[in-house]
């Protein structure tokens, strides 16, 4: 269990990595999410070839996997179209913190459609968890504190996306860690062609080829970051609870102010969306450390 907590840890660390990669080309690069969805998950088929020459094919899944891999592409595809809104509208940091927000469903999903269940101080921790996100998300103007438009779009995102981790979870009741990979991989490749049938959709993607071509370097690095951080959470996640699952992901806006912030310092602050000053990094750093008590609580109470 120790070993699969530690593993555990890869994927937010790695994944937030990929949120910064993803700020800078859904501000930089692209006009429309969807074409940055589509270039994203077309980019996937490098993974599923690399994954057949190194390790093979992992066989064909059960009929009771399929609708599930499915719903987790599905649950990917309008998960991710918030979530570039929302890097568009506050920095990547904060917008990673209120995606936290979502993880209070976890538990709750968990209960009901696989059985899990946790302590009253584990509840304890998610609420904390949720306290923190909405602090890290509050916009303060003229003295006056509002909720920007971002967080709704984070909030829709982590809502979409809490049923992923439960359906993952659940799949991994029929087919190994790496098979799940592998038909996720192939079932997200086949279902970009989603954004090809809308007239406007399909044309930006056409226009929006060069742009790819020319920061192809982007989608590679971030297809290998991705790639590390899928293979560490579906592994763990076979051990250890979704619920945990969920907390040590938590921590993933502390990666990204962390990687920010050395980004910044080594010249690529062009790249980075993220407020870097004392006062702001100091606000944060309150708010994660909320956070990681609030995940301590739920790990310390397996």
């Amino acid at each position: 269990m120790l070993s699969a907590i530690l593993i555990a840890f890869i994927r937010p660390a790695l994944f937030g990595l990929c949120n910064i990669v993803d700020q800078h080309l859904t501000n930089n690069l692209f006009k429309r999410v969807s074409t940055l969805t589509f270039y994203g998950l077309i980019f996937n088929v490098t993974t599923v070839f690399f994954m057949l020459l190194i390790f093979g094919f992992p066989g064909l899944p059960p009929m009771a996997v399929v609708p599930l891999v499915i719903v987790i592409v599905v649950i990917e595809i309008f998960g991710l179209l918030p979530y570039y809104q929302a890097l568009r509208k506050m920095d990547t940091s904060t917008v990673m913190a209120v995606f936290q927000f979502g993880k209070i469903l976890i538990p709750v999903l968990a209960f009901f459609l696989i059985g899990e269940q946790l302590r009253p101080i584990q509840y304890l921790g998610f609420l904390i968890i949720v306290l923190a996100s909405v602090m890290l998300s509050l916009d303060k103007t003229n003295l006056k504190t509002k909720l920007n438009i971002g967080f709704w779009f984070v909030v829709l995102s982590a809502t979409i996306f809490a049923f992923g981790s439960i359906t993952e979870k659940a799949a991994l009741e029929h087919i190994s860690w790496y098979g799940l990979i592998f038909w996720y991989l192939v079932t997200s490749v086949i279902f970009s062609n989603v954004f090809l049938i809308g007239r406007e959709s399909r044309k930006d993607i056409v226009e929006s080829a060069k742009i790819f071509r020319k920061n192809i370097k982007y989608f590679a690095l971030n297809q290998v970051i991705f790639t590390g951080g899928l293979f560490a959470g579906i592994y763990a996640l076979v051990t250890i609870p979704v619920t945990v699952f969920g907390a040590i992901n938590a921590t993933r806006p502390m990666f990204v102010l962390l990687f920010g912030w050395l980004l910044t310092r080594f010249g690529f602050a062009s790249k980075v969306r993220e407020e870097t000053d004392r006062r702001a990094v100091f606000r944060k750093l309150i708010g994660f450390v909320v956070i990681t008590i609030g995940v301590l609580l739920i790990i310390a109470n397996l």
